[in-house]
Formats: structure tokens, C-alpha cells, sequence
């Protein structure tokens, strides 16, 4: 829905529409006065003359910032004329409609344009309930209901300067089931709860799976679901609704695939290679109504009801490598393997790819096995092991190159040359591809990572590791950077010889995900902070979001000749013992400033601003000129973090 402009905005009382045809209006505010937290704003509202223009276009709507949020931008407010501050107040305010509450939970997603010409869009998080104003400005006090129309009290001021418009998601399109013939009730459940506004929201960020349950499966419990609320009905079609679009190409190759639903409960995707048939926990897919594609979901007609279902993790199933067996040359493998124990640790990580030496490669390097205890042996085996992943040979033609970490810590590069036609793995070449079972996916090498091969990296960015790391917990870091109302960020990101050069590397332990989503948090800073503001402030006290503190300090000396980013400075950048070896690499379009520093932050490493200085906030407007453009490999990776704060959009929609 859009709410345009109300071209007749009048802005004198004597121009107002008379409520009872005689005399002027004048809005009574006293219900906001009541709610005793908004005295900035209506201080605001009657001193610049606002409250003739709201009493002139009632019904308005209003969002209404807090006192709180008011005294956060006192900086800014002093540097407003009166004028300036009435335009600032009339970007709160939408004319001639009361929004309620009601009405935006009705529509999902409402765009409108205020008073003072701002188009802004209002969002209703169909799982939380939270409505927002493009997604920084949350409604904390709805519903505050007078002559005037409605006020929703806000967390935050709505500063044109520092605006983004994010538009509603585009309607969704759900012809190619209603085309199918037979799932009419779940449609019209859908429409009844709002549900395809739900799934529109996920489009672009998680997709969805829907299980959908005929007519006929429905008809037989028709009594039930007419007993249930909207909400209630909510419950019973999220559980239907999974995270990520599974293919039946993916579930025939893997024989079980896993996702979450939108209810928090968990579905297991089952295919039966004797019988050809398909199942979600237990329950059968339709042969016929599956693989329904649609813009930003994949439908599959089940013949029953997943509420209750039972749920059997993929973890569950023995691993089955009799297509290996057949496909023959692999017998050392499995072998080791079984020897090593590394059975039960593929299951917990699968679907994985297998980077497998062929029996003459193992048979090559046999001297160098023999002796080696079984843990010595999984190791080498790990390194041919990417979890999580099913890279089959269509996507390396595709990427022409790609790199992974191993779960054996290492890294490989996959290349593709179209001239030789030929696949290699840290060079050594593929000679077997795309060996499928509920595994995952195998590959036979001629070689063995441990004694032949090197990785060289896909292209020259000396902050891939970072990089993707940022890429992999791209929620986690989303979810901090909401938390803290970050709608821009500066990013301090370590070089991979830096991350090399730890004592103890951090990824490979068994609380190896919190650890790297606390340390890549760590390193994150809302706002913009430059090197110019830097060498200003003389050193600053910023919070991370991880939650702990970094000092970043101007330091006058020799940089063995370097020059940060162009600028004509000749002193360097610290963030605690790290140095900033590449500064002010700025991505406008997601507001994320990148410095690159020489050394990893951690725990211990913070201490105070010397003695001599202050320690004050930083300013956060426009950078200094940043002199020589980025480097490709810094492109390259500033286009990782932007990925990443783009993203934020989505999730704040969520």
C-alpha cells in the first residue's frame, strides 16, 4: 500500500478546514501529554508553529519521537533554525490517514510520503509484531490516539541527512500454485493471515520452502482449523513454511536435506532411492505438484499436515557410501575412513564434499602413512573434507574459481581452465566428478593435499579471511549492528597474515562459530570514524558489537614511508597494539568505512587513552577526501562488508 502526498498541506490556521464549519480547528494534544515522555517534541511541535499545520491537515499521523532520542541529537539541533527544525518535525508527520496499528498490521507494509516530503515506508515484523519506520525508527508507544488523529512514539529522530527509504516488498506471486488446482484452502488460509506478505518479506535474504497440504488433506481436519484464531492458524501454516528453497534435486542427491520453519520447529526432507519416493518428516511429497518454482519460493504438495510430525535428524542415518563402492578406486579411502572413526564426524557435518586421493594416489605416498597413528591419519584426511557444502563440477564450470576452508583448517581453490577443460584442486587435477549419496558429494583427485598441491588464492586479497568470515556469519553480524542501531559502521579488518600469525588459531575448536562471531564483532565499530578525525581527536574510546571497548589513537612518526590511503599525513593509525596499514576505504552506498590493520584485536589487548589527551566521541560526518582510490583487493573486500550491511535491510524486515 501508498499513501501519496497530500497536495493541499495547508500551513496557517486561517487556512484550515473548520471542524464544525465556523471556527478553526486546534488539535487538543493532551493524550500525548499524558504519556509524559514526549515534552521535547510537543516543546518542538509549539514553538515552531507545527501544531497550526497538524490542526490544519488533521487526521494526521504522527511518529513521535521520544524525549531520549531528542537529547541524543542535542548537537545537532542546536545548529537548526526554527524553520529547520518545523521541516525536521514535518518528516514525522503523514496527512489525511490515521495509520493505526490495526491498519499497518493489516497491510504488512505501508510506503508514504510525509509532510515535509519524505518517503518513508512503515513495517510490521509478522513474527515479533515490532512495526518500524524504514527499519532504524521503532515504534515503542503505539496507538496514541486524539483529535489530531494517531501518534506512535519512535526511538529515534528521522534526520533527512541520514535517511534511507526501503520499500515495502513487491506483492507475492502465488499463480503457479493456484494453477496446480488443489490447494485453494491453503491459499485462502495465506490470504487469511497475511501470509504472503510473510513470505515477500524473506524474498531476497532466506527464500522459502512451502509444504503445501491439498485440499483433500485439509477438508478432512476442516472442523479443527475453523476452531483456530488467526494466530493459531499462524502457528499451524509456519510450520509449513521453511527457511531456503530445497530442490528435489538437492533432497534426490543427498537423500535428506534439513531446514527450519518459520514456527522454530524443524523439518527433514527424505528421498527413497529404492522406492523413488519423497517424504518431509515422514509425511509424502507429491510426485507430481513438486518443484513448483516460484519468485523467491520452491512449492511441494505434501499429502498431509506437518503439525505434530515427527522429525528425524539427517544425523540419524548411517552413512551410505555404496556409490563410492561402485563407482571403484576409492577403496583406501573408505578404508581409512572406518580406521580413523571419521564416520561419525562426516555425519554431524555433512552434506560434505569429498576431495578424494584415488587409490594410486594414496598408493604413491604410502611410505609416508605408514606409521602414523590414526588421529595423524585423520588429520590429512580432513583436509580433503568441506562440511556444510555440496560443490558439485557444474558450479566450479560456473565460477571458473572458487576457495573453501577444509575442515582440516586448510584452505583450497578450485579452478576451472576452459581452455584444457580440465578441473584442478590446489592444482592437482580432478579426474572424477560428482559422485552423489546422502553423504553429499565426492570428487577423486590425483593427489594428496598433504605431500602434493598448494593453494593459491582465487585473486589477490590479502583480506579474504576476514572477508570470509564476514560473508559466512553475515546474520550474526546484522543482528549485532541492528542491535545497536549501527545504520553505518567502520570496520577495522585484520590482513590474512595476520590471522595466520596467531598463537592459537581461533577456528578450529568446538566453540569455533561463537568464538569467530565474537572476534569479527570485535572489530566492528559503529559510524563513520576516519583518519583524519582520528589525528583530530587525538584518540578515541569506541564500542565495538561485541560489546567491548577499542582505543583508536593518532600517533606522529615514520610509517617506513607508506601514507594512509593518499593522505598527506605522516603519522599512523593505532586500534589498540594494531596498526592501520590501509585507511578510509569507504563503500557509500552501504555506509561502511574499511581500515585494514596489521594484527588481530583480542581480549586484553584495550587499554585507556594516554593521560595527556581525552578521550571524545569522534565525529561522523562526511570523510576527509581519501586521495588514492582503493586497491582492487581492498574493492574486493569492501564489497564483502557492504554485502553484509545491505543485508541489514532484509533482516530489519524480518
Amino acid at each position: 500500500m501508498k499513501i501519496s502526498a497530500i497536495a493541499f498541506l495547508t500551513t496557517a490556521v486561517g487556512l484550515a478546514t473548520a471542524q464544525n464549519g465556523t471556527e478553526p480547528f486546534a488539535a487538543d494534544f493532551s493524550p500525548i501529554v499524558e504519556k509524559g515522555s514526549y515534552t521535547s517534541l510537543l516543546g518542538a511541535i509549539n514553538e515552531t508553529g507545527s501544531d497550526a499545520v497538524i490542526s490544519s491537515n488533521a487526521p494526521v499521523t504522527i511518529f513521535g519521537p521520544w524525549d531520549e532520542a531528542f537529547d541524543n541529537i542535542t548537537d545537532v539541533l542546536e545548529t537548526l533554525t526554527t524553520e529547520d527544525i518545523q521541516g525536521v518535525l514535518l518528516n514525522h508527520v503523514i496527512v489525511g490517514v490515521n495509520l493505526t496499528t490495526e491498519m499497518i498490521a493489516a497491510e504488512g507494509c505501508i510506503e508514504a510520503t510525509t509532510a515535509g516530503g519524505l518517503e518513508i515506508s512503515i513495517f510490521r515484523d509478522p513474527f515479533t509484531g515490532l512495526i518500524d519506520v524504514d527499519g532504524f525508527h521503532v515504534v515503542v508507544d503505539p496507538d496514541i490516539t486524539g483529535d489530531y488523529g494517531v501518534m506512535h512514539g519512535i526511538d529515534r529522530v528521522i534526520l533527512a541527512e541520514e535517511h534511507k527509504f526501503f520499500p515495502c516488498p513487491p506483492p507475492l506471486d502465488l499463480s503457479p500454485i493456484a494453477q496446480l488446482g488443489n490447494y485453494s484452502t491453503l491459499l485462502a488460509a495465506f490470504e487469511q493471515t497475511n501470509n504472503e506478505f510473510t513470505i515477500a518479506t524473506n524474498i531476497g535474504f532466506f527464500n522459502t520452502t512451502i509444504f503445501g497440504p491439498s485440499d483433500a488433506v485439509l477438508a478432512a481436519i476442516q472442523s479443527t482449523l475453523d476452531e483456530l484464531n488467526n494466530d493459531e492458524l499462524n502457528e499451524v501454516l509456519w510450520g509449513h513454511l521453511a527457511y531456503g528453497e530445497i530442490f528435489s534435486d538437492e533432497f534426490r542427491a543427498l537423500e535428506c536435506a534439513e531446514a527450519e520453519t518459520f514456527a522454530g520447529t524443524f523439518v527433514a526432507v527424505r528421498f527413497n532411492r529404492n522406492t523413488g519416493i519423497a517424504s518431509v518428516n515422514g509425511i509424502p511429497i507429491s510426485s507430481t505438484n513438486l518443484d513448483i518454482d516460484g519468485e523467491g519460493y520452491v512449492f511441494h504438495g505434501i499429502e498431509g499436515v506437518l503439525v505434530d510430525s515427527e522429525y528425524v535428524p539427517c544425523s540419524a542415518d548411517p552413512l551410505d557410501f555404496s556409490s563410492v563402492e561402485l563407482a571403484g578406486n576409492y577403496s583406501t579411502l573408505l578404508s581409512l575412513v572406518a580406521q580413523t572413526g571419521l564416520v561419525d564426524e562426516l555425519k554431524e557435518i555433512r552434506p560434505v564434499t569429498i576431495l578424494a586421493p584415488t587409490d594410486a594416489a594414496f598408493a604413491r605416498y604410502q611410505s609416508n602413512l605408514t606409521g602414523l597413528s590414526d588421529e595423524e591419519i585423520a588429520e590429512i584426511l580432513r583436509i580433503h573434507v568441506i562440511a556444510f557444502d555440496t560443490i558439485d563440477a557444474q558450479w566450479i564450470l560456473d565460477s571458473e574459481c572458487m576457495e573453501f576452508f577444509t575442515e582440516g583448517g586448510s584452505m583450497v581453490s578450485f579452478r576451472y581452465d576452459n581452455v584444457t577443460e580440465q578441473i584442478t584442486v590446489n592444482g592437482i587435477p580432478l579426474v572424477q566428478a560428482d559422485i552423489l549419496g546422502n553423504f553429499g558429494v565426492l570428487h577423486g583427485i590425483d593427489g594428496n593435499f598433504a605431500f602434493d598441491g598448494q593453494y593459491e588464492p582465487c585473486f589477490e586479497d590479502p583480506y579474504s579471511v576476514v572477508g570470509y568470515l564476514t560473508s559466512y556469519y553475515d546474520q550474526q553480524v546484522t543482528e549485532a549492528a541492528v542491535a545497536a542501531f549501527a545504520s553505518s559502521a567502520t570496520f577495522f579488518g585484520p590482513t590474512d597474515e595476520a590471522f595466520y600469525s596467531l598463537d592459537e588459531y581461533p577456528f578450529y575448536s568446538d566453540d569455533a562459530a561463537e568464538r569467530e562471531v565474537e572476534l569479527l564483532l570485535g572489530h566492528i565499530v559503529p559510524g563513520i570514524h576516519t583518519a583524519a578525525q582520528v589525528k583530530e581527536a587525538g584518540c578515541v574510546i569506541l564500542d565495538t558489537l561485541a560489546g567491548t571497548k577499542v582505543r583508536v589513537m593518532w600517533v606522529e612518526g615514520d610509517m617506513g614511508g607508506r601514507r594512509l590511503a593518499g593522505h598527506e599525513m605522516t603519522g599512523m593509525v593505532m586500534v589498540n597494539d594494531a596498526m592501520v596499514i590501509l585507511a578510509d576505504q569507504l563503500d557509500e552506498e552501504s555506509d561502511v568505512m574499511f581500515h585494514g590493520i596489521d594484527k588481530v584485536i583480542l581480549s586484553g589487548s584495550f587499554s585507556e587513552c594516554p593521560s595527556t589527551m581525552s578521550p571524545v566521541t569522534a565525529p561522523t560526518d562526511a570523510p576527509a577526501p581519501r586521495g588514492t582510490p582503493p586497491t582492487e583487493s581492498s574493492a574486493a573486500f569492501v564489497n564483502h562488508v557492504s554485502i553484509i550491511f545491505a543485508s541489514m535491510v532484509a533482516l530489519l524486515a524480518l
